[in-house]
């Protein structure tokens, strides 16, 4: 999803939109975070075929959610030097927090 061009004249619904998608979008960052400093495999997967890359992310996605279960988080796994490179990083969000999250396979 795309956010609103600010050209200066956005409605208050078109700001609350890009207000809440910009909110959402920080979580996916967060867990996409989380997930890759957990399991290292994550951050080196463009030569595997797309099926593989599809279980590799849902068993990782299962075994986190055991481990919060299990009370194992470090927020060592937050990476601090993952970059989207979307260019909305926001310097008040640096991950830092201790938190967790429940992570819902796709599929």
């Amino acid at each position: 999803m795309v956010p609103y061009r600010d050209n200066g004249h956005l409605t208050a619904r078109e700001t609350y939109f890009n207000t809440v998608l910009s909110s959402q979008r920080q979580i996916v960052e967060r867990t996409i975070r989380v997930l890759k400093g957990r399991w290292r495999k994550l951050q080196h997967m463009d030569r595997i075929n797309l099926e593989l890359i599809v279980q590799l992310i849902t068993s990782a996605c299962v075994l986190h959610n055991i481990c919060l279960l299990l009370d194992d988080f470090d927020p060592g796994y937050m990476q601090d030097d993952y970059d989207d490179d979307d260019d909305d990083d926001d310097p008040e969000d640096h991950g830092s927090g201790h938190f967790s999250i429940i992570i819902v396979p796709f599929g």
